[in-house]
Formats: C-alpha cells, structure tokens, sequence
C-alpha cells in the first residue's frame, strides 16, 4: 500500500487534502460556539447563571397564566428558597395568594415585597397595594362579625367580638359604642365592662376607666383579672385596693410584679429612645425593684451607664443580662467593652477569650484584647486567627477517624471469620463431664 501511495501524483495528493479538510471548516467545534447571550430583567441585567438553575419566577409565572396554582406556588417558593430576586419572588407570591383569594398571605407577602423593594417607586406601588390589602381583611371581618350580630342582636358574646373586631383596626369610637350597648343588655356582666375598661386604659382615659373599675369590683371584688389588667397600666397594688379590690381570689404576687414591671420598663424604653438618660435610667430602675431578672432592662441600664461614662455600672448591668442571653454575642462584647473600659483586664479577657471561640477571626476582639495588655503572641494563644496575615493558612480537610474494629462484611471476611452454625471455622461444643 506505502509503494502505492508514493507512485501517486503530488498534484492528486494536494485534492485530497483539500477534500479531506473542507468538512472541517464546515462544521465547527462546538467550543468556538457564540456564548448566549445574558438575559435582561425588568431592572437591570441579571446575574444568574440559566444554565445551571432554572429560571423558577418565569415557570411560576407560566403556571399561574394556566391557572395551576399548586405548580405555580412550589415554583415561587422554590424562588424564594434559592437566591432569586427578592422583589421578584415575594410580588410573585403575592400575585398567586391574590389568585387564590388568601388575602391574610397575600399581605403577608407583600410585607416582604416592601422591604426589599429596588427603588422607591416599587415601594410606594407595592405599599399602595398591601394598604389595599389591609383595608379589605378589616371589611371582611368586621362584615362577618356584623352579620353575626344582625342574626343574633341579644347576642353577648357577637357583639363583643364585633366590637373587638373595631378595637383591633384601630376604630375605638365604633368599638366603644359596641361595648357600651352589650353593658346596657347585660348591667351584671362583667365582660362588657372588662372590655370597655381596657379600651379606655389603652388609649390613655384613665378617668373615664376609674368608676367603670369601681362598678367592676362591686360585681367581683375578688377577680384578679383585673388586678393584673392595672398593674399592666401602672397601678399600684394600694391603688387597686382603694378602689374596690378584696384582695382575695388567689393573686399570684410574681406575676403581678412582673406585669407592673412591665409597665415601668416600657417607660424608660420610651425615655431611651427619646435620650432622656436620667429618667430612663430611674423608670429602669423602678421596674427592676419589681422584677430583679429582667434582662431588658439590665441591658439597656448597661447602654444607658455606658453612653454616660460610668463603665463600672454599666458592666454590672451587662454581665447580669449576658447570664440570661448568653447566646447573645452582642451582649458579650458590649461587657467585655465596658469591662475593659473600667480596667477589669482579668475580667475582660475571660469574656473576649470565649467570644474567640465562637468567632476566632474578629479583629474587634483582638483588639480589645490588646486593650488589656497582651501581646500579639499571647492573643493568638488565646484562638485569635489573623486571616490577612502573610503567614495564615486555610485549613485542610480533615480525614474521617479510622473505625474501631473491623466492620461487618463480605470485605472482611478473610479477615475477621464470621461467628455462628453457618461459619466453617464453628466447632461443636464438647459435653461437660460432672462427677458427682
């Protein structure tokens, strides 16, 4: 064959290169295939990668034009759970519940259209509508309670809970006039007047609520439900007694304190956010001679000593709070701060070492360790890792531990001999000879 090829004219070996070579250029690789193109979004272009993940928002969007809400709602949650856009995937959401006729979830959905809305004009758009929303829940339940109130107008309970419905959307007025027809129905019931007292209370008529309190004790003298109702509202146990409280009925002192403690921290709370330190600093006070484990109010006793200098107590108060929030790391590094501030080195590192152990790479602990007079060296000692040193290495791989003993398998056979009847190596047992 090789002395045949070589007989053959150069000029013949030239036309079969040629015809050899023209498929080729015919039909290109596909590595030298035109990239597609990135698809654009309604914002902007999109960063996703289409050929390893599915576009999730456009197939929701096909299902929903079809009607199938199922397939529709697993392809918007699966959005959700995978990195989509936020914005995208929520007003998705929404658009399905609103298909649905679940208006409780549409609001909730599009709660979080809002804030993660890219601009303010899709925000306003999407609090327009969540506005919308809102208003149609407060008519569908205060129609339904209505209704029932027309069908039963002796009703109690009905017009309570139609009065409860306004209270709820914020119409006290039209609440108020509910709760004062079902007292007029029943004068002996003390539900109705509950209810009016509370709402008085809520809205700051305390003078309106006292002789309602006093009808109220004529009726029950005993009833601690009101007693706690009070001292939610910052009234004394005196002051409930003064007027027209027995002081029977079993009242649980722990809870009672805790509530009028309540009632006294959200005060200096309001007071903190208003930067009126000193009389926040005594409404905390206040609260915590009631109810001593209240780590809200340590905490923010803690911020309060500490915006004024004074570290010493603000560490008191952050280290009692960082015992009932230890998980809280904010806490932590908020105690170690001021601990360091008021020169309790020992203190500090003790606290920052354990903040090490959760985030070793912070340089905010590391430098507040080096606050308290330890050396580079001595800080790495205590778990600091410096990421942005030329020295630092990122961790391998750790290989599994060995397993104990050998496993059970047919691998190991030859290795390890099975026990049992079945085995080749078992031996019968010999018989025992007892002389007696």
């Amino acid at each position: 064959m090789k002395y045949y090829l070589k007989s053959i004219n150069p000029a013949l070996n030239k036309l079969l290169l040629c015809i050899i070579t023209v498929p080729v250029l015919l039909f290109p690789s596909s590595s030298g295939a035109q990239e597609p193109a990135i698809k654009e979004g309604r914002r902007g272009r999109l960063t996703i990668d289409y050929k390893s993940k599915i576009d999730f928002v456009a197939e929701a969007r096909k299902y929903l034009k079809k009607g199938d809400i199922p397939e529709a709602l697993y392809n918007a949650t699966y959005a959700v759970s995978n990195g989509f856009d936020p914005y995208d995937s929520y007003l998705l959401l929404a658009d399905i519940y609103r298909a649905s006729k679940d208006l409780k979830s549409e609001a909730y959905s599009l709660e979080y259209t809002v804030r993660h809305a890219p601009n303010d004009r899709l925000k306003k758009e999407a609090e327009k509508r969540l506005a919308s929303v809102i208003e149609a829940i407060k008519n569908l339940n205060i129609q339904k309670s209505a209704a029932a109130v027309v069908k039963n107008p002796d009703s109690l309970n009905k017009i309570l809970r139609l009065g409860h419905t306004f209270e709820r959307f914020g119409s006290a007025e039209k609440a108020e006039t509910q709760y004062e027809y079902a007292d007029n129905l029943g004068k002996n019931i003390k539900s109705s007047k509950y209810a009016k007292i509370r709402l008085y209370l809520k809205n700051g008529r305390k003078n309106a609520a006292l002789p309602e309190v006093r009808d109220f004790f004529n009726l029950s003298p005993d009833d601690t439900t009101m007693v706690y109702l009070l001292a939610y509202n910052g009234f004394n146990l005196t002051e409930i007694k003064e007027l027209g409280y027995s002081g029977g009925g079993g009242l649980d002192m722990r809870r009672y304190n805790r509530t009028y403690a309540d009632y006294y921290y959200e005060i200096g709370y309001q007071q903190y956010l208003q930067e009126k330190l000193d009389q926040a600093r005594t409404s905390m006070l206040y609260s915590l001679s009631y109810f001593k484990s209240n780590s809200r109010a340590h905490f923010n006793l803690g911020e309060i000593f500490y915006k004024k200098g004074m570290f010493r107590e603000s560490g008191f108060h952050y280290s009692v709070a960082y015992e009932f929030m230890p998980a809280d790391y904010e806490v932590g590094f908020k105690l170690a701060k001021s601990l360091v501030m008021s020169k309790s080195y020992e203190r500090a590192r003790v606290v920052l070492k354990e903040l090490l152990k959760i985030d070793p790479h912070s340089g905010d602990y590391a430098a507040w360790l080096a606050k308290t007079g330890l050396t580079r060296r001595d800080i790495e000692r205590m778990g600091y890792i410096d990421v942005n040193s030329p020295f630092y290495k990122k961790p391998g791989r750790k290989k599994a531990p060995a397993a104990a003993g050998q496993p059970a398998g047919p691998e190991n056979l030859l290795k390890q001999p099975p026990s049992g009847l079945n085995s080749p190596f078992y031996q019968t047992p010999q018989p025992i000879n007892i002389q007696l």
